[in-house]
């Protein structure tokens, strides 16, 4: 079932980055993965939200979302790509279909 990775960021340096998503982009689809949410604001209705963008990705499971994060390629080639580029949380999370299964919601 589908998965999503969510990355949130802040404090991102604009020089540089351009270099990393190419590679990063590339990458993830080669795991399986495609854009939902590229690099947009969010509109803050209610609390706090210290982050300048949002990316959202597609996965077809979490298991392709742990390939692509612990692949070699990702770890030792393109993360140190966005190293001193800005702040980032990343977090997987299944899809609802998962989590109903799994007796979740």
């Amino acid at each position: 079932m589908a998965a999503y990775m969510i990355v949130l960021a802040r404090n991102v340096l604009t020089d540089g980055w351009d270099s990393y998503q190419a590679k990063v982009a590339d990458c993830i689809t080669s795991f399986g993965g495609s854009y939902l949410v590229k690099r947009v604001p969010a509109e803050v209705l209610e609390g706090d939200f210290p982050y300048q963008r949002i990316t959202c990705f597609a996965f077809p499971d979490m298991d392709a979302i742990r390939r692509f994060w612990r692949s070699t390629e990702y770890q030792h080639t393109i993360k140190p790509l966005r190293e001193g580029l800005g702040h980032l949380d990343v977090w997987a999370v299944p899809g609802l279909e998962d989590v109903e299964q799994e007796g979740g919601v």
